[in-house]
């Protein structure tokens, strides 16, 4: 397990950043992580499979679905996010932040425009969104 940082811009079609099944993130302030996919069938900005994933967004991450995904579901569990107070993710299709693991947390200082998901499969755990900053979507869904 290592960390991947980034403090400059990175942008382009598709997936960005690919932290496997282990690897944590920090999107430093400079940074600006940005998919410019803007098919139907884009791929999440950032994607990490597997459990236990940290990651700490103080920069921007943005996509035309998903800006960060961690976990694959009823397979993830113990996921953390923080987006500090100037952090931002932003989506203007899908949701911005999902969270795919039971016993996860998010702690949002920041901005998530889009909507943020959290899928866990066992009843047994909690998982929490904290949020001191602002999460906007658009558009209304059940599942």
């Amino acid at each position: 397990m290592s960390t991947q940082s980034y403090n400059t811009t990175k942008q382009g079609d598709g997936t960005q950043v690919n932290l496997g099944t282990s690897d944590d993130l920090l999107v430093g302030k400079h940074g600006l992580i940005n998919n410019t996919d803007q098919s139907t069938n884009a791929e999440p900005t950032i994607i990490g499979t597997g459990s236990g994933h940290h990651a700490e967004i103080l920069g921007t991450v943005s996509g035309h679905f998903e800006a960060l995904r961690l976990g694959i579901i009823n397979e993830g569990h113990d996921q953390y996010v923080k987006i500090g107070g100037n952090g931002r993710l932003l989506s203007d299709r899908g949701d911005a932040l999902a969270v795919y693991g039971s016993h996860s947390t998010v702690v949002n200082d920041g901005i998530i425009d889009g909507g943020a998901i959290m899928w866990g499969d066992d009843k047994n755990t909690h998982s929490t969104i904290e949020n001191n900053g602002t999460i906007t979507a658009s558009g209304a869904r059940s599942s």
